[in-house]
């Protein structure tokens, strides 16, 4: 007869969770980032370059607030402070989504450098470290088939208000 000791059961509980879990610990870079980032699936959102408006939409689970036949904008607030927000532009060509772009507008510099901290951790992780050049930090890695970059800036000065921006590109 064979006995299944208590231990072993847990230890694979342990490994079936493992293996199955869809999420990541974002939290660990923070509320803000896990809102702007929703998930560690994809390049940002759950989102790939390539994907179709109707999977961008899909992903996104709320109405855009402009959109075209290649264009598709977002202005969404970030948690329950109407003074924190969240811009979204994806733009389409044939092969689908050609780019990303987010930026995150803030009521204090605390949130924007709390949030450029975190996106720095967790870019250099997922990617390497990034090279800075005329105050943007761009990381270079592969989503899919494509080469691409990811640029990431503070730009408040040149827009007077706190702005952190996000770019994600193809480089082919």
């Amino acid at each position: 007869m064979f006995s299944f000791s208590p231990k072993l059961f847990v230890l694979l509980l342990l490994i079936i969770y493992a293996c199955g879990s869809d999420t990541s610990d974002l939290s660990r870079h923070g509320e803000l980032f896990e809102e702007v980032v929703k998930t560690d699936k994809g390049l940002l959102r759950g989102i790939e370059l390539g994907m179709s408006v109707e999977q961008v939409k899909e992903k996104e689970a709320v109405p855009p607030s402009e959109e075209d036949s290649n264009y598709i904008y977002y202005d969404l607030y970030l948690g329950n402070d109407t003074t924190s927000s969240l811009t979204l532009a994806y733009t389409f060509d044939t092969a689908g989504l050609a780019t990303m772009e987010a930026e995150v507008y803030f009521s204090s510099d605390e949130h924007k450098v709390q949030l450029m901290d975190a996106f720095e951790k967790y870019l250099s992780e997922k990617y390497g470290d990034g090279a800075k050049e005329k105050g943007y930090i761009t990381w270079k890695g592969r989503s899919g088939a494509k080469n691409i970059a990811i640029s990431l800036g503070d730009e408040s000065e040149s827009a007077g208000t706190h702005l952190l921006s996000l770019s994600i590109y193809p480089l082919d």
